[in-house]
């Protein structure tokens, strides 16, 4: 008992019996690991399409289209709120896509779907028509 050949023998035998609890954990843990996937941020997926096709009236209606249809309705307490006020910016700054009268129609029907939002769709779209008339 006080040979350390003993001592060897028995460390070995038990890590020995310890190697399948190991392995079988190690399995647990690589099949409990599922991959998350990223939500993907369709709004924020819009403001870019919206800057690379800054030109192109087709696709600019295709997008406001999908604007509309998705992010009509919007909750002021969202975390993204300010940067949908920003897209609605800019689709009324954007003279390739509206005209005035276009832009009065979209600013009703933004505000008629997001009565507590009133003021801030007001300002945002006045903003983007001073815009837009200082760089006529």
């Amino acid at each position: 008992m006080f040979n350390l050949s003993f001592y060897i023998i028995w460390w070995l035998l038990f890590f020995l019996l310890c190697l399948p609890i190991i392995f079988a954990g190690l399995f647990a843990i690589a099949l409990d690991t599922e991959k998350v996937e990223v939500a993907e941020n369709r709004l924020k997926n819009i403001s870019d399409e919206i800057n690379q096709n800054i030109n192109d009236k087709a696709k600019l209606k295709v997008l406001l289209e999908d604007f509309l249809s998705n992010f009509k309705n919007y909750s002021k307490d969202a975390e993204d709120y300010n940067l949908w006020l920003d897209i609605i910016s800019r689709f009324a700054a954007n003279m390739n896509l509206m005209e005035v009268d276009e832009v009065v129609n979209f600013q009703d029907k933004l505000e008629s779907a997001n009565p507590e939002s009133k003021a801030s769709i007001k300002e945002a779209i006045g903003k983007a028509l001073q815009k837009r008339e200082n760089n006529k």
